[in-house]
Order: C-alpha cells, then structure tokens, then sequence
C-alpha cells in the first residue's frame, strides 16, 4: 500500500513537472512573440558580440556593464547556426529554461528531497514564474543578467 501511495505521488508530482516545464516552452515558443521587445535584443546582441570576438569579452562591442558568464553565452551556438533570429531567442530561451529547470532539481535532490519534492517545487515554480508578464519576461526572455 505505501509503495502505491508513493507511486501515485511520483506521477502526479512528475505530472505537475511536466505541465510546469511544458507552460514555460508554450510561453517561450508562442505567447513571448506578443511581448518581445528591446531587452530581449541584448541577449542576442551580446552572444553575437562573444562570437565575433571569439571571446566572453569583444573589445569591439559596447558593453553597459561587464559581466564575464551570462545567460548570452547560452546564445551562442544558436547565433552561429541561425544568426541573429527569432528562432536563435526561442531556442536559447528554451536552453536556459532547461538548464534552470534541471539545476532547480538536482539542487533539492542535493538537499536530500525525494523526486516528488523535487518535481512538485520545480513544476510548480516553473507554473508561479508563468504568472506574471513581468516574471516572464526576467526569467524567460531576457536572461543576460544570469551568471
């Protein structure tokens, strides 16, 4: 009986994962085009600039501020392959979204959660961060600012 009752809590907590992660690619892939705007650039412009340079640093690129590992390096093989494209955002968005997603979990599994912990608090803070346009967009579209 107790290893039904944990079976059920596995996939009903995978289950919650899985919409989480699933409403987090829905957003990126198909509600972000709505609401793409200046910020969302950086991120590209700034993996275009590591790629010219050949470096996390391009002398030749005007920088706001330094930061030596963000989120635009995620970008870079996708403005290699794509260029500076909506589809290079939608996939590197996707790529960060999942590189979160899996260090989320593995970080609680480190603190001795068991799965469904792990997939409840990873699906449901995918679902709480989908909530708000503002969250959205720190977290799913413009994630230059992640080291």
């Amino acid at each position: 009986m107790r290893d039904k009752k944990l079976l059920c809590k596995n996939i009903l907590t995978s289950l919650v994962l899985i919409a989480g992660v699933g409403l987090v690619l829905f957003y990126i892939f198909f509600k972000e085009r709505t609401e793409y705007h200046v910020d969302v650039t950086d991120t590209l412009l700034w993996g275009a600039a590591m790629l010219d340079g050949g470096s996390i640093y391009n002398p030749d690129f005007w920088y706001a501020y330094n930061i030596p590992f963000s989120g635009a390096i995620l970008m870079i093989p996708f403005v290699k392959a794509f260029g500076i494209t909506y589809l290079t955002q939608m996939l590197g968005m996707a790529a960060f979204a999942m590189v979160f997603v899996i260090a989320l979990y593995f970080c609680l599994r480190a603190l001795s959660f068991e799965h469904f912990q792990c997939a409840a608090v990873t699906g449901l803070l995918m679902i709480f961060l989908c909530a708000s346009k503002v969250t959205r967009m720190i977290f799913f579209c413009h994630v230059i600012h992640y080291s």
